[in-house]
């Protein structure tokens, strides 16, 4: 079992209510989506969230928070297992869709899936966002050497592929700005 705090950052439009009620929200930009269809979190980190209100959503935003918990087997961990990004690489190439974006290359999957049950069988996914360091600072560790470092404030983006109560049981407004 996979557990982790998530942040969804949504535009204020004064509907907090409605939003703990309805939430979490599929995205709605499919063309410049990640990981493609789906609902999208920051994993276990508010300044993140908080940066995105800010960038995308004009400073006007709210964020929600949930407990995410997914089994494994339904998990999809781009960033903490190597056996699934060797299992995702072996899926792309096979595929032959090296030169294909993630987002794209997951909904040939989910629809591969539909026809061949197993193929790919998740329900939540993690990757690792490498957004340049001078748009949202990350903190950096040395270690003993001057060149190599440890970033102690990676960006992880989870995407819930559909809305499952299970997965996701509580989902609450946290900030408003």
């Amino acid at each position: 079992m996979f557990e982790t705090i998530v942040h969804q950052t949504l535009q204020n439009k004064n509907n907090n209510e409605e939003v703990e009620a309805n939430g979490p929200y599929p995205t709605t930009d499919l063309k410049n989506s990640f990981l493609g269809t789906g609902y999208y979190f920051w994993d276990y980190h508010i300044e993140l969230a908080k940066f995105w209100g800010k960038v995308r959503c004009n400073n006007k935003y709210i964020i929600c928070e949930g407990e995410l918990k997914v089994d494994k087997n339904d998990f999809l961990d781009l960033v903490g297992s190597r056996a699934d990004q060797i299992h995702f690489l072996n899926l792309v190439s096979t595929l032959k869709m090296q030169n294909q974006s993630i987002g794209k290359t997951i909904e040939a999957l989910k629809a591969l899936e539909k026809e061949q049950k197993g193929i790919f069988p998740y329900k939540v996914i993690r990757v690792m966002d490498s957004l340049p360091k001078k748009k949202f600072p990350q903190t950096q560790h040395k270690f003993s050497n001057k060149e190599n470092y440890s970033i102690l404030t990676p960006m992880y983006i989870i995407c819930l592929l559909e809305k499952n109560k299970l997965i996701l049981p509580t989902f609450k407004v946290i900030f408003s700005n």
